[in-house]
């Protein structure tokens, strides 16, 4: 372990002591430089979840019985907690994940970010919203989202710090509980998160994180909530949504992706190639939006080959450090070095060139591989259509723009798409081609990414989830319109017959109608 002022042996063990009163198998936190176990502590097993999503519900109950400016002052105070905190956020997020500290940094940045967000959409998405009455004189209608109650989260070990909490403060802000089904490698961020959570104002019982080595036990108990989430892999979330829709609760999935880039003969090459790097190996290339393929047209793609080697070699570093000294980390387990490097031996033996990289590291540490750019990848090969959520693209030339839109319109894991053109033609052509939720014009993803009152959907067999905005919240709603007559029931009567009850309602009707045909109401 490298030593970090920010680092204490004290902080982990606190941490790891919230799961002291879990009864399952036990489950350990390594240091991904390393490789060596920092922590260990029980997981939990189905017996331990009842009494916790009880707990959940009676924590829930105080969570929405606050006023909706109450808690989006929670959130504005779990921002403020995780920015004053965040070197030791920071450490933690590269000590369980292996990434470098721009990497790391991004992380608690997004966290900030996304509760500031929340903060302000609660209130608005929340509140009571007034709708256009049939009978306007008559009666008034107001439109309401209701919490659906517990939410029970699977998330990723990838990135211990933002997935831990970012994604959860949707449901949280919608007014719900959340049981969190953490992975051992992430369970040290999340303790960290709630516990900013309940510094910040938050119901103690309202967060419950259940440690596991597997999923299954947290699928096995689903019947015990009202909706679930999964941020995972396809055929994880499939199985998922299948029990979820067997008990008829919703459910939102943020599966696989493989995500491509195109540029076009009128791009700006340094810009792409500068966007691009950070795009393809942030974070190791762990990120949901990392970049995995390539397109450049023809005329310059051999000058764009040049300058992205160029650039790799001199700005991308491979290393361990808690400064800046390294832009590139680790991966973060032995389960995502071994997919990384299957599927570069598998394009190699397939014909795939190397432009740079396509080695490991155990110089370094168990998980470390280079940054690699490959072409001439064989459409048979493995990281041609499987993700391969590591440090690794390949860059192919296209003559027409009909091959990039065909890889665009065939692609079932696409969440997104970005591109380097001043052509509306070629930006028109390549986004109605694409189903991403997400698409960049001459930029990297991150400054869209970091945009959460915008909304961003998962397509295909990237899921069916939404993050961030209105949208994203909703999803852990449901409506509910209220309906109040001033004048009592205006159905026909003794005191109302059927011609008076006719001659009312045509004269109430036509008001109405004339209303919204001047866009009154």
């Amino acid at each position: 372990m490298l030593k970090s002022p920010t680092y204490s042996s004290q902080f982990i063990s606190r941490l790891a002591h919230y799961a002291h009163n879990l009864s399952g198998e036990q489950g350990r936190a390594v240091a991904a430089w390393s490789g060596k176990e920092i922590a260990s502590f029980p997981t939990a097993c189905a017996n331990d979840i009842p009494p916790l999503v009880v707990k959940a519900r009676a924590a829930q109950k105080e969570w929405i019985s606050m006023s909706a400016s109450r808690r989006a002052l929670v959130f504005r105070r779990f921002a403020t907690l995780a920015w004053r905190h965040r070197d030791k956020l920071i450490v933690l997020s590269q000590i369980l994940s292996g990434a470098s500290r721009i990497d790391a940094l991004d992380e608690t940045i997004e966290v900030g970010n996304a509760a500031s967000a929340v903060a302000n959409l609660s209130k608005r998405v929340m509140g009571k919203q007034r709708r256009p009455s049939i009978l306007p004189i008559a009666s008034s209608v107001h439109a309401e989202n209701i919490p659906v109650g517990v939410v029970a989260f699977f998330t990723l070990g990838d990135f211990p710090i933002s997935y831990a909490s970012m994604d959860l403060l949707q449901p949280f802000a919608a007014g719900n509980a959340v049981i969190q089904y953490a992975p051992s490698q992430a369970v040290l961020g999340s303790y960290a998160m709630r516990e900013l959570a309940i510094a910040a104002g938050m119901p103690k019982d309202l967060w419950q994180i259940l440690p596991g080595n597997t999923i299954d036990t947290g699928v096995e108990c689903l019947d015990l909530v009202d909706h679930v989430a999964y941020i995972g892999n396809t055929a994880d979330g499939e199985n998922i949504a299948k029990r979820a829709s067997e008990l008829f609760i919703g459910s939102s999935l943020f599966l696989s992706h493989k995500n491509v880039a195109v540029v076009a003969h009128d791009a700006d090459i340094d810009n792409a190639v500068r966007c691009l790097a950070r795009s393809v190996f942030i974070h190791g290339g762990a990120s949901s939006n990392n970049i995995e393929r390539i397109w450049v047209h023809r005329s310059i793609y051999r000058d764009f080959l040049k300058a992205f080697r160029r650039h790799i070699y001199n700005h991308v570093r491979i290393g361990k450090s808690f400064d800046h000294t390294a832009t590139l980390g680790s991966t973060y387990s032995q389960f995502r070095f071994d997919r990384c490097r299957a599927h570069v031996q598998d394009a190699l033996d397939l014909g795939a060139k190397v432009v740079t990289g396509a080695k490991a590291r155990p110089d370094l540490g168990p998980w470390f591989y280079e940054p690699t750019v490959l072409t001439s990848v064989s459409r048979d090969a493995l990281m041609w259509s499987e993700e391969t959520y590591g440090p690794v693209t390949n860059v192919e030339p296209y003559d027409s723009l009909d091959e990039p839109c065909q890889d665009l319109t065939s692609s079932q894991y696409a969440h997104l798409l970005t591109m380097y053109t001043h052509s509306q033609d070629v930006i028109d052509a390549l986004s109605s081609s694409s189903s991403a939720g997400l698409i960049a014009i001459n930029d990297s993803f991150i400054y869209l990414w970091a945009n959460k009152h915008s909304s961003i959907s998962s397509n295909r067999d990237t899921g069916n989830g939404i993050r961030f905005g209105e949208e994203g919240l909703l999803q852990y709603t449901y409506p509910r319109s209220v309906n109040y007559q001033r004048f009592g029931n205006l159905e026909p009567c003794d005191s109302l017959p059927p011609k008076r009850y006719e001659t009312l309602a045509t004269l109430l009707l036509n008001f109405t109608f004339i209303r919204r045909l001047f866009g009154l109401m």
